[in-house]
């Protein structure tokens, strides 16, 4: 088990300045073993106002991965989320076909059907190609913020930079510290 601090951001008008506070912490039991489960932590949380959903994905290699995402991103919507939380601190990577169909739900579904990524061999010969597809579930104009960190690596970074890339106009956050530039010979 893990404990998990809330905590958020105030500003002191007398003294001028930002300062953490602490409000509540939480104990998480894992539902799986941290290696091998692809989503550990989905919830929603309210603060201020708002209902922020968070999702914890280590991977992307769970074979019902999609079913689970889509669960989730239902819940979001119908408790009315407006900022989503994807934590990909300790995310190795994983099935590029299921990284295809999540970002499929992060993307405004206009871009059904273009491409997600295509994949080269040394030779500059294409392999495959991975298109977004129509989900059953898409969060639209919410904020996103990903969150990286130095294990953050191969499908992890594609999601990240396709999301960003194909948001146009709709916000997404990118915080932490920088991921591992692992090179996964995708264009």
């Amino acid at each position: 088990a893990a404990k998990l601090a809330m905590e958020y951001i105030e500003f002191d008008n007398e003294a001028n300045k930002y300062f953490w506070v602490s409000n509540d912490t939480i104990e998480i039991s894992p539902a799986a073993p941290y290696e091998t489960a692809g989503i550990c932590i989905d919830n929603i949380y309210t603060e201020r106002d708002k209902n922020i959903g968070y999702i914890l994905c280590n991977n992307f290699n769970d074979e019902d991965f999609i079913e689970k995402a889509n669960t989730i991103i239902e819940r979001f919507l119908t408790q009315n989320v407006t900022n989503i939380i994807i934590d990909l601190r300790y995310n190795t990577g994983g099935n590029i076909g299921n990284v295809a169909s999540f970002a499929s739900m992060l993307v405004p579904s206009n871009l059904t059907g273009t491409p997600f990524c295509t994949l080269k061999d040394n030779n500059e010969n294409i392999v495959a190609t991975y298109n977004y597809t129509e989900q059953q579930f898409n969060i639209g104009d919410r904020k996103i913020y990903f969150i990286t960190g130095k294990k953050t690596k191969g499908t992890a970074e594609l999601l990240v930079s396709s999301v960003n890339a194909s948001r146009g106009m709709y916000d997404v956050y990118i915080i932490g510290e920088a991921s591992a530039g692992v090179n996964i010979i995708t264009e």
